[in-house]
């Protein structure tokens, strides 16, 4: 729903009844015949055999780059560049005749990638973030549209116990009231689909009681949104024994769910954090289950794991997350660079949920969440999480300007002491040794563009 600034000027009552209406529109184009077909066939591909995923990925994926090299520009031009023939594919280790794909690469020239044989009024188009430094315009297809809310339903809502049905709260990007609003609301409502959608850059030490206020008043069953908009929420509940009662589940999407993030929300809330992963691009998606193992979605992406050089990773190990789209007709991504982070487990397994589905060992986040070593090593918001164990610390930001140090942002409390300070120091010296350590206070830490607070910003990650 795109918001200019005459929206501003009208009340929030009819705002609310705004986001209803078009939200009402909304829920018919999504939630339709086609959406109830899709999730019968999600659900029952849950129990298949692992080689029958395989299987049916590579014939996915040979009809994915036959169409490729008969309707999308760029495509077209790089299989006959290399002489690669899709038809001659026999197993998916094949796909490594094809160059990787990076997003500058795209960004070039985007019109290049989306197909010529769809008519443009049946193709949705939609835009990444921007976080990573440049947004980029991906369009889907119509049809593709019912598997995205399936997926949401099925393997996303459905592993955290809730369903389209329940009253929910969303926390991420969209712009719903001015900057500069310092009374609430910070949130409207769209009773279309049950749902209350909270501003993601009005989240100061002073206005969270009201938010809080605001979910004890709607009751919903479920928080989906970015993890570092939920947290500050869930650990002023900590500090203050106050607790939203309703919330059974909080799904965690769009940026990377540390442990230590993990922690404070599932003690805020006191309910299980389940943590989806997916991109505007749609080369691949993961989801966890009640279990708390992290499942791919083999229906919708392949996923390789590369190193630095573009070579395998070994089971096990971690490495960038090269991924190919599986369904998304409009505008194809193969062998597409994420900068995500991740690994396959050492052997396949079976999983205590029940579901088939492949597992994913870890999801380390973005290459941009680390921080770079002088001697080239990186080190992961994970190890780095685990130093941060100062009660009184309300926010923090890891950010890197240079390869010899890294400045420290923190919001704290009045309870905060030297003591505290000394022991974070200590802790992350033992991890990002020879980097030197400036702190800067600050009362909170700003936004980026799309509504997300990276914990860790890397601006030199290719030094």
């Amino acid at each position: 729903m795109k918001i200019g600034k005459t929206y501003y000027l009208v009340p929030p009552f009819f705002q609310n009844i705004a986001f209803s209406v078009y939200g009402s529109f909304v829920y018919t184009r999504r939630y339709n015949t086609a959406f109830k077909n899709r999730c019968e066939i999600l659900k029952k591909n849950e129990s298949l055999a692992p080689e029958e995923h395989r299987r049916n990925q590579l014939r996915q994926l040979k009809t994915m780059l036959e169409h490729c090299a008969k309707n999308v520009p760029y495509y077209q031009k790089l299989f006959r560049r290399i002489g690669f023939e899709p038809s001659s594919m026999k197993g998916i280790d094949d796909l490594k005749q094809i160059p990787i794909l990076e997003k500058k690469d795209v960004l070039k020239n985007p019109e290049a990638f989306v197909v010529e044989n769809i008519k443009k009024k049946d193709l949705i188009l939609e835009e990444t973030s921007g976080t990573s430094g440049s947004s980029l315009k991906v369009y889907w297809h119509k049809d593709f549209y019912p598997w995205i809310y399936a997926l949401y339903e099925t393997r996303m809502r459905g592993s955290a116990g809730v369903d389209m049905n329940d009253r929910r709260a969303n926390l991420t990007g969209k712009v719903l009231v001015p900057a500069n609003q310092k009374k609430p609301p910070f949130w409207r409502y769209n009773m279309a689909e049950k749902q209350l959608y909270m501003s993601s850059y009005h989240l100061s030490s002073k206005n969270i009681p009201y938010y809080v206020e605001a979910l004890q008043k709607f009751k919903p069953k479920f928080i989906i949104g970015y993890p570092g908009s939920i947290c500050p929420i869930a650990k002023y509940l900590v500090d203050s024994k106050d607790m939203v009662s309703s919330i059974k589940s909080v799904i965690s999407c769009s940026e990377y769910l540390s442990s230590q993030t993990r922690t404070i929300i599932e003690k805020g809330f006191d309910c299980k954090v389940y943590n989806h992963y997916g991109s505007v691009e749609w080369v691949t998606t993961l989801n966890e289950c009640e279990a708390g193992r992290l499942h791919l979605s083999p229906e919708f992406g392949i996923v390789e794991i590369l190193d630095s050089n573009n070579r395998p990773r070994p089971r096990g190990q971690t490495g960038e997350m090269v991924c190919t789209g599986l369904m998304n007709y409009a505008m194809p991504f193969i062998r597409y660079k994420t900068g995500d982070m991740g690994a396959y487990p050492e052997t396949d397994e079976k999983c205590p949920c029940g579901r088939a589905l492949p597992i994913f060992k870890s999801l380390e986040g973005r290459k941009m969440s680390f921080l770079s070593l002088p001697n080239g090593n990186l080190v992961s918001s994970a190890a780095l999480s685990t130093a941060f164990h100062a009660e009184n610390i309300l926010e923090s930001q890891l950010i890197q300007e240079s390869l010899d140090s890294i400045c420290l942002k923190l919001v704290v409390n009045n309870r905060f002491t030297n003591r505290d300070r000394d022991c974070l120091f200590t802790e992350l010296k033992k991890r990002i040794s020879p980097l030197t350590i400036r702190c800067e206070y600050a009362d909170s830490i700003p936004c980026e563009k799309g509504g997300k607070r990276p914990w860790i910003v890397n601006r030199c990650i290719n030094a």
